[in-house]
């Protein structure tokens, strides 16, 4: 009664599929009971007797956790079990290995059987596997279940929960096994999807997802890259649009000039004066990019010497390729910096509050409290502000009323000239106020080296709310070719990194945190604007 009860709930509730998760075979190694199993064939017959009186097919889904383990113990078993699942009327059987132990070639020879069951019965009762990531089998399990007949896949998008990634399953099964599981341009969207999915978790991007991630379509090499120039396909085995994604091209002591020149057409600077190529010209017949290129490689493989990496921070790269020409003039350029740390005298409450416990085990009267403060001086080119700045901000003096400065506190250095230079420019690019500092990563280079040593920062960057929105309906380089109306059920999220390396580790957080915002500037303001 209870049974029917939760089918009479769902029906309400317009269920249409009724998921039932079954444990075939326990820890201790004994099969599930006769009463179970007679528990499992009566709710699957509540729900067909249902079925009668519903508008619509119901349809169940019976999940047979251990499964895999109860097959490599007793096969015969097992499909016994399916038999009096499929006689009652289940509409697909899904064989889970929990543990994740299962090898390809084992998941494939337990399908070949099953399969092989289910022809001799004559049965329209679905099969299908689930497969846990403990072996990072998952997905390869998956393929050769399905390439022997296996009708269901189950998985997450990402593979979130330990079992198989869906963005690597769904790909290979349409797009190599010409298997039609999505229709149209769904496809497309799977990289948006998968990064929507981490966001909405808020987890990172793995990079070396096979479809989806940032890296799968990268290319490094200079040699390397002048093959993919010439011919995609060459060491791409799919076009990246067709998920969603986008081919990259690296930067980095490996480079040749191809790279820096794929990232000139990236960019969309080949038009821009002085460096515009003649109709019909090949990019590579460009006399001044050929020579802006050469230089610009020279300076990337100089600084990774120093520490520097432009494998994921392409808004470096792009500002490097815009100062090499001879009109580019930055929105702002930074006069001065000044960071001030110091203590004060803790307070009789903080003082009561240590010697209590509630701030820590600090009993002493002495101890002081730390404090910083950042001074920032800049110079806004006027010619590219986008609104008139109010003269309410603090100058030196009536020469130079383009040199603004300002003074914030802040918890820590690095934080404290963020918030001082986010001052400074927001009366002239209120665009910034948008911009959030989403990561912040500083790594040792020469460790040995103790507190002489090197650092490299990276700064990665987002824009959000209306100005998100705005850029990306103009952005040239778009992730998939979607329509608006696709697009528009995803969140909208621009992101973009900064790098910096050298032995002081607030000058190369500066530099990183300036060149962030100077990106975004000359990046995606004229777009907003436009």
């Amino acid at each position: 009664e209870e049974d029917r009860e939760r089918a009479r709930d769902s029906l309400a509730l317009n269920v249409r599929n009724f998921g039932l998760a079954f444990t075939v075979l326990g820890a201790d190694g004994e099969w599930v009971s006769k009463g179970c199993l007679a528990r499992l064939v009566g709710q699957i017959k509540i729900i067909k007797e249902w079925e009668r009186t519903a508008e619509g097919k119901l349809k169940t889904f019976v999940h047979l956790h251990n499964g895999f383990d109860a097959w490599r113990q007793d096969s015969s078993a097992l499909l016994e079990i399916m038999s009096t699942l499929q006689e009652a009327g289940a509409d697909a059987l899904v064989v889970v290995d929990s543990g994740g132990i299962g090898t390809p070639w084992e998941i494939s020879a337990m399908a070949k059987e099953m399969l092989q069951r289910k022809r001799t019965q004559e049965h329209g009762t679905w099969l299908g596997v689930s497969c846990s990531d403990n072996l990072e089998l998952a997905a390869a399990s998956a393929l050769y279940a399905a390439k022997e007949g296996m009708e269901l896949v189950t998985g997450t998008v990402n593979g979130l929960d330990g079992t198989t990634d869906l963005t690597t399953v769904i790909p290979v099964l349409q797009l190599k096994m010409k298997l039609e599981l999505v229709e149209g341009q769904a496809l497309r969207t799977l990289t948006r999807l998968s990064r929507t999915v981490n966001e909405q978790m808020n987890l990172p991007h793995r990079s070396n997802q096979p479809f989806v991630g940032n890296s799968a379509f990268a290319h490094k090499g200079g040699i390397h890259v002048a093959a993919v120039l010439k011919n995609e396909d060459s060491y791409q085995h799919i076009d990246p649009t067709l998920v969603g994604n986008q081919r990259r091209v690296l930067i980095s002591e490996l480079s040749g000039r191809g790279n820096i020149m794929s990232k000139v057409e990236e960019f969309g600077m080949l038009g821009q004066q002085g460096g515009a190529l003649k109709s019909g010209e090949r990019q590579g017949k460009d006399e001044d990019w050929k020579q802006r290129s050469g230089e610009i490689l020279k300076s990337v493989k100089e600084l990774e010497r120093k520490g520097y990496t432009f494998e994921g921070a392409e808004a470096s790269v792009d500002l490097m390729i815009r100062r090499s020409l001879p009109e580019y003039r930055p929105a702002f350029t930074v006069v001065e910096y000044q960071v001030y740390n110091y203590d004060i005298e803790p307070t009789t409450e903080r003082i009561r509050r240590w010697r209590s416990g509630a701030a820590g085990d600090y009993f002493s009267k002495e101890r002081k409290t730390a404090r910083c403060k950042a001074v920032v001086a800049v110079r806004v080119d006027q010619s590219v502000q986008c609104i008139r700045r109010e003269d309410n901000c603090e100058v030196f003096d009536e020469e130079e009323r383009d040199v603004i400065l300002e003074v914030s506190p802040g918890n820590g250095p690095v934080d404290a000239l963020a918030k001082a230079l986010n001052r400074a420019l927001l009366p002239s690019f209120p665009s910034l106020a948008s911009v959030e500092l989403c990561d912040y990563k500083v790594r040792i280079l020469d460790a040995d080296k103790a507190t002489s040593a090197n650092v490299r920062v990276m700064i990665e960057f987002q824009l959000t709310g209306h100005e998100a929105q705005t850029a990306t309906r103009t952005l040239k380089r778009k992730t998939d070719d979607t329509s608006d109306n696709e697009e528009s059920s995803f969140p909208k999220r621009i992101t973009w990194t900064t790098v910096s390396a050298g032995p002081n580790i607030i000058s190369a957080s500066f530099a990183a945190l300036v060149d962030g915002y100077e990106y975004h500037l000359a990046e995606h303001l004229p777009k907003m604007e436009s």
